[in-house]
């Protein structure tokens, strides 16, 4: 057989093959597309004219490519975000985190001096985070605008029919006949169509006779935080009054506002008001955050057009006290809602409504934060929920994430305790502000700050008991969720398909007074749309990811939490153990694809820590591609090793005055890491520097991990040869462009709790300590072999000198904690 007749028979043969494979296609899923229509539409179809509402779910966009053409464009990305490395410093007396316990007029003056001293830092991480944003925003828009156009397009549908058309999610609002949900169910693009309900909402509040002012709202203006540069987004109910919300005008941007004639013949006067009672609370002159942005949505209808605006108007946070009316389970605007904060960095705080029943619409999203009420009518500290205060999941995901205060003013509802936690969120973006891109490490912060559970009936529910019913991780903390973001006490990971678990360890040294502990993760669950639904209430919206959360006191378990249809976690440990290290370990245990973010975020309850900067502290410093961690003796130089919780893995990270850090092992009497000879190629060893003036530069990366660069150059703190064995040499490789990065260049920095004035390290700051410094100062003591930890801890001022103003700064301490 010659060569040509061979390649004919070839070529025949594969178009047989090709046929052959494409009939069986069609003939396995010629009925596939019948599963992809919500059964509700056909309920609604009279005749075949009838144009029905529907919501189509279309497959979604490459969100690595976006992600990719976002940091082409700007030359950064999530990961380079971070920019303020100052320690809140200046004689601050105690924690934000104590105020709640103990007034100190002195806290405001001394944050302020924070903030000055920070200003031009911390606004060049917001300008940073939000053009971030904004442009991957941009793309996204370009990208849903596209697909959805192309869709249109193809499938003829057009003009009025075509009710909404998202440009942030691959969703479409369209009026089709029967024939026309038919061909487009069978379009590979599709994904699945449900029934559109265009729904009323109502406020989530009830009005009481008498005045209630104990919500301790000017406890915030002692902080001094004000909510300065944070856009709020507030979608709310009734006649928006700039007089009535106590609202600074030029601080106001109305999206959408209706006047009484567009609201039912049934509504109230108390109705109308809602929204400027929940203005004044959260966002007025007066309120917890008055110097925010307010971009607001006064309607009665929900409107994910109007929803999509404030995304468009650059909001870090949405606040909702309204509800969907009459509607639960996990609906198609849960969906659009998770969507929504997994991919376009916005958090979301949702009121859970007030039925004492099931959670409203959309308060089951996974991804955004529902905050139920407690009554705070008495000063009694054993507070009571609010009796009013939905909860009930109906098998769907567990809510409501934690309770605030309920009663406000002269009324009551879920409607005060939501703009309460996301007033108080604005106040830590102006603190952290490139928290605004990661609304999993803000909720994880606001679940961990809780330390209390509200009275209830029937069943009790305690704090130990981690994520309860009817309060979620209990009562929030202002002060506790502020200081955990002000002193670092949060990271985020990344957990790939096949992984198992990750583990992060801080060692707990003393406890300085604290008797409980909450740890606490949340992820976003991704939300790319598949699987076929009878009922809207049973719509999903992609793979839910389950991880479990295990709290370990060396080898031994000391608490876990383990929800099934959750994507939050908490323990708590109410004895915590001084001299421990304790390991956060995150399991997971789906067999999802998708690689997912989660957060993880630890308090102690009556704990003293001040501020920190974003990387200042003591740690243990693990390399993330082979989870050994960096170890020093004088004998076997700087390698990376198992986990002992020894001396010689930890390092202290010291911030010097060129905003640059000085990393030293904590036994150390002299020197940090420094640049010494080659050792082979592009590697070289490290040396320690006596004179304390070999710096680093520390980058931040979206998986939680960072980049350790030598004094600005080129760099990386990195492992001989890549390698992932124990006693492997630790070096510097020098890095000519990124291709030439290694996975072993990653390292996590699991924190110390170590106090800063507590010297002498007996688990509390005293005179004693005070002295200690002065002496030092003085040059009259020396600290011997533990003075890299000790200076550190000396610093009280963190300027990089030891000088009797810090023995100064110290007794004031010790004072404040008496």
């Amino acid at each position: 057989m010659n060569t040509k007749i061979r390649q004919i028979i070839s070529a025949i043969l594969a178009l047989n093959l090709i046929f052959s494979i494409n009939l069986f296609a069609v003939a396995e899923n010629e009925d596939s597309w019948k599963n992809k229509i919500d059964e509700e539409i056909y309920e609604k179809i009279t005749d075949k004219d009838t144009k029905v509402p529907v919501y189509i779910w279309l497959t979604d966009v490459e969100h690595e490519e976006v992600i990719a053409e976002t940091e082409e464009t700007l030359g950064y990305g999530e990961e380079d975000l971070a920019v303020i490395d100052e320690d809140f410093s200046d004689e601050l007396a105690i924690s934000v985190s104590n105020l709640s316990e103990t007034d100190d007029e002195s806290v405001s003056d001394e944050l302020a001096k924070y903030l000055k001293k920070t200003e031009k830092k911390r606004k060049a991480e917001k300008e940073k985070t939000d053009k971030y944003i904004e442009k991957k925003r941009e793309k996204y828009r370009d990208k849903y605008n596209e697909k959805s156009k192309d869709f249109l397009e193809k499938a003829k549908i057009e003009g009025e029919y075509i009710l909404f058309r998202s440009q942030y999610s691959p969703m479409i609002i369209a009026e089709l006949t029967e024939k026309q949900i038919k061909k487009v169910a069978k379009s590979d693009e599709v994904c699945e169509i449900t029934y559109y309900h265009k729904r009323a909402e109502k406020p989530a509040t009830v009005e009481l006779s008498e005045l209630i002012e104990n919500t301790n709202i000017d406890v915030f203006h002692d902080i001094g935080l004000t909510g300065n540069g944070v856009s709020v987004g507030i979608e709310d109910y009734g006649d928006y009054n700039v007089t009535e919300a106590e609202m600074d005008a030029s601080r106001v941007v109305l999206i959408e506002s209706l006047y009484d004639e567009d609201y039912p013949s049934d509504v109230t006067a108390d109705d109308l008001n809602h929204v400027n009672l929940v203005l004044r609370l959260g966002f007025g002159q007066n309120g917890i955050a008055p110097q925010t942005t307010s971009y607001i949505i006064s309607d009665s209808y929900f409107s994910y057009s109007d929803l999509e605006n404030l995304l468009n108007s650059g909001v870090s946070i949405i606040t909702r006290s309204v509800i969907n009316e009459d509607v639960s389970g996990y609906t198609d605007s849960e969906k659009w809602f998770d969507h929504i904060a997994t991919y376009h960095n916005v958090t979301i705080v949702q009121g859970a409504g007030n039925e004492a029943g099931a959670i409203s619409a959309p308060g089951l999203a996974y991804n955004i934060i529902t905050v139920g009420g407690y009554d705070n009518s008495s000063l009694n500290d054993n507070v009571s929920m609010y009796a009013k205060s939905n909860y009930v999941n109906t098998g769907y995901c567990e809510k409501p994430d934690v309770v605030a205060p309920a009663f406000i003013f002269n009324a009551s509802g879920t409607s005060f305790s939501t703009p309460f936690v996301s007033a108080v969120i604005a106040l830590m973006l102006e603190l952290r502000p490139s928290l605004a891109a990661y609304p999993h490490i803000v909720k994880a912060i606001t679940l961990a700050s809780c330390h209390r559970k509200a009275l209830t009936t029937n069943v009790v529910e305690n704090i130990t008991d981690g994520i309860t019913d009817k309060q979620g991780a209990g009562l929030f903390d202002p002060y506790t969720a502020i200081s955990i973001a002000g002193r670092g006490n949060y990271g985020a990971r990344f957990i790939s398909a096949g992984t198992t678990s990750t583990d992060v360890k801080f060692n707990v040294p003393y406890l300085y007074g604290a008797t409980g502990m909450n740890v606490s993760i949340a992820w976003l669950r991704n939300t790319t749309i598949s699987g076929s639904h009878d009922a809207e209430s049973d719509a999903t919206g992609g793979d839910l990811t389950n991880l479990n959360l295990s709290v370990l006191n060396g080898s031994s378990t000391v608490g876990t939490s383990s929800l099934c249809n959750s994507s939050t976690e908490m323990v708590y440990v109410s004895s915590p153990v001084a001299g421990s290290t304790y390991t956060v370990r995150i399991n997971r245990t789906d067999s999802s694809s998708e690689t997912v973010k989660v957060a993880y975020a630890w308090s102690f309850d009556e704990e003293q820590f001040q501020y920190t900067g974003d990387f200042e502290g003591v740690y243990f410093i693990k390399n993330k591609q082979s989870g050994n961690y960096l170890n020093y003796t004088s004998s076997t130089g700087f390698t990376q090793n198992t986990f002992t919780g020894a001396n010689a893995q930890k390092w202290v990270v010291w911030q010097s005055s060129n905003g640059y850090y000085l990393l030293k092992p904590f036994a150390g009497n002299t020197g940090c890491l420094d640049m010494d000879s080659v050792v082979s190629g592009q590697y070289f060893s490290i040396g320690l520097d006596s004179l304390d003036t070999a710096d680093a530069s520390i980058l931040l990366k979206d998986n939680g991990a960072v980049e350790i660069n030598k004094g600005g150059s080129q760099y990386l703190l990195s492992v001989l040869n890549n390698s992932s064995s124990v006693n492997a040499q630790v070096v510097w490789k020098r890095i000519n462009n990124n291709s030439e990065k290694e996975s072993g260049m990653e390292w996590y920095l699991e924190p110390i709790c170590y106090q800063v004035g507590d010297i002498d390290m007996d688990g509390q700051i005293a005179a004693d300590d005070s002295r200690t410094a002065l002496n030092y100062s003085a040059g009259s003591t020396s600290y011997g072999n533990m003075t890299n930890i000790k200076e550190y801890l000396t610093d009280a001022n963190s300027d990089g000198l030891i000088t009797a103003a810090d023995s100064r700064l110290i007794l004031r301490f010790a004072s404040g904690l008496e």
